[in-house]
């Protein structure tokens, strides 16, 4: 994905989209879990609200959570912001909450999910 090592997120938007239509399995061994990650964390944090979707980057996400089978800090965070994004702040610090379960032998993770917890509290999705 060139577009997203190049910062232009709304042609990596675009371009993840068509990938996923051209290639919708998402497991967790397809490329297709990495695409639909990437799309939804764009869409759930980018700072251009034009390039914001929360719906869309929850369907994504859950979707990848479910191939994964829920174990990825990663992907839980891509899923809390998300819900975060489309407002559903109690989803968002459960998942959140989840994430930094997983970490427990992981002291960095396990900060940004403390983090994210106390951001979503005041009611504010994550941005970057």
């Amino acid at each position: 994905m060139e577009f997203l090592k190049q910062h232009r997120e709304a042609e990596a938007v675009a371009q993840l989209r068509d990938a996923l239509r051209l290639q919708p399995e998402i497991t967790r061994t397809s490329r297709g879990l990495i695409w639909a990650n990437n799309l939804a964390w764009i869409l759930a944090t980018h700072e251009d609200p034009k390039l914001r979707d929360g719906a869309e980057a929850v369907r994504w996400a859950e979707q990848v959570v479910a191939a994964d089978g829920s174990a990825d800090p990663a992907t839980l965070d891509t899923l809390a912001a998300a819900f975060a994004e489309a407002g559903r702040f109690d989803d968002a610090i459960g998942v959140a909450n989840r994430m930094a379960e997983l970490a427990t032998e992981k002291p960095e993770i396990r900060s940004v999910a403390q983090q994210r917890i106390e951001l979503f509290r005041a009611g504010r999705p994550v941005r970057e």
